[in-house]
């Protein structure tokens, strides 16, 4: 469920985490989640810490640079928010497909709805250095508890 907190703010009760590769890698997965509240999101996350980690997914937001339901990619630097978010519109009910990828310092984000077309939503460029990858769901500030469903997540290796 897309329940409270936030991984920036320690107190996050939906992560799901498991070793990095150490190496350039990809993980991916297929998710089923719509927000309905500003803030909430579900998606993928590469994992340092608390302060340097970057998560990319499905999200509402309605401040400044945002678009409203979409795409977005969260990078936390030092726990400072590295823009920018790439937002993207996107408001299809059916599940997608998310992949995050890293080789050497990018960071890719990508959605598809077949497994076959992927398109690009950003990159960022960063130094921190993964300990971690896995899921990630919360930063519900206000309204229900919505759920998220992720079919598999699945972490290979690359060139």
């Amino acid at each position: 469920n897309v329940d409270h907190g936030y991984v920036a703010a320690h107190d996050y009760s939906n992560l799901l985490l498991r070793p990095a590769p150490a190496e350039n890698f990809q993980i991916e997965t297929r998710i089923d989640f719509r927000p309905a509240n500003d803030f909430q999101f579900a998606g993928l996350i590469i994992y340092e810490s608390d302060s340097n980690f970057m998560q990319a997914g499905r999200a509402d937001c309605d401040a400044v640079d945002c678009v409203g339901e979409g795409f977005y990619t969260d990078y936390y630097r030092k726990g400072v928010v590295v823009g920018p978010n790439f937002g993207q519109t996107y408001k299809k009910i059916d599940p997608i497909l998310l992949r995050l990828s890293r080789k050497g310092e990018i960071y890719s984000f990508e959605a598809s709805q077949d497994g076959k077309v992927w398109f690009l939503i950003g990159r960022h460029t960063s130094d921190i250095n993964p300990l971690q990858v896995g899921l990630v769901a919360g930063q519900t500030l206000r309204g229900k508890i919505i759920p998220a469903t992720f079919e598999y997540f699945e972490v290979r290796g690359l060139p």
